[in-house]
């Protein structure tokens, strides 16, 4: 049987943060969340996750098949090296992870990319053995490497 998967940005018709939708859903995303946090090397907290899409500096896409929930990604669009691009921040997945379901989620943000005018989607992630080879298998490709160091005046 095949599946249907559906990509429903929790945004208003004038492209704001749909803040009734997010906080009726938060008990559920938050979960998530709470798990994508875990692997962000302690610069994501579940309330700077929240601000982030209450202000709308990122959007919370819901991932469902079949009319099911599934999941969620943040998204932006960005200016990176010259290039107009759609940034997947986090990404969490309710069950399985494989490859067949992961493109056919990355086939419906392909259409949203279109939809942006966008030339190029980034996906970042901290877990890069959990999604490497899955990314690699439907046309991504690595990139950088980022190094953190904190600065203290005082």
């Amino acid at each position: 049987s095949r599946t249907m998967i559906t990509i429903i940005p929790l945004v208003n018709n004038n492209g704001n943060p749909n803040i009734e939708a997010i906080m009726n859903g938060w008990k559920y995303y938050s979960k998530g969340m709470t798990k994508v946090i875990i692997h962000s090397k302690e610069d994501l907290t579940i309330d700077l996750a929240l601000n982030q899409i209450l202000s709308g500096f990122v959007i919370l896409n819901l991932i469902l098949e079949d009319d099911i929930y599934k999941g969620f990604f943040t998204s932006r669009i960005d200016i990176i090296g010259g290039k107009r691009c759609f940034a997947i921040n986090q990404m969490f997945l309710d069950s399985r992870g494989d490859n067949e379901f992961l493109f056919k989620i990355d086939t419906e943000i392909m259409e949203i990319t279109k939809q942006y005018n966008c030339s190029h989607i980034y996906f970042w992630t901290t877990r890069e053995k959990g999604f490497k080879e899955k990314l690699e298998s439907i046309g991504y490709k690595p990139t950088y490497t980022e190094f953190v160091k904190e600065v203290n005046y005082g």
